[in-house]
């Protein structure tokens, strides 16, 4: 004990505010440790959640190029399938008029042919009365 009331008596004079001062050096430093800390703690978790954020929105891009790049594949494909059908639709259209052509032609022939037909048959008739009459 008699330490202690060796200190309180000194605790007056230099020896005091030594011992004052240091203390509040010493508490100061402690605050102002805290406060670092705890603000690098801070910027830490800023920094980790700026992170997280960035990987977020990279899988974000990375799955909506995907999703385009998927997209732009069936866009190419309906464009390819509907060339295709274009052409398909071009070439019946084409045969369709060539037939068209070849039914017209032989319609015609036909209604020569009829004609042709008539006329004999008139001849035919023609004749069978003649052989009627000299008979």
């Amino acid at each position: 004990m008699a330490d202690l009331n060796e200190l309180a008596a000194r605790s007056n004079g230099v020896w005091g505010w030594v011992g004052g001062g240091g203390l509040a050096a010493v508490i100061v430093t402690a605050l102002r440790l805290r406060n670092y800390l705890s603000r690098d703690g801070v910027e830490r978790r800023k920094d980790s959640a700026e992170k997280d954020l960035i990987d977020n929105l990279a899988e974000q891009l990375e799955k909506a190029n995907e999703r385009a790049d998927r997209a732009e594949r069936r866009t190419d494909d309906a464009y390819r399938e509907r060339n295709d059908t274009i052409r398909e639709i071009s070439a019946v259209q084409r045969e369709m008029a060539a037939l068209a052509e070849r039914v017209r032609l032989q319609s015609e022939t036909i209604a020569a042919q009829n004609l042709e037909l008539e006329q004999l048959r008139t001849e035919v008739r023609q004749l069978r009365e003649k052989l009627n009459e000299a008979s």
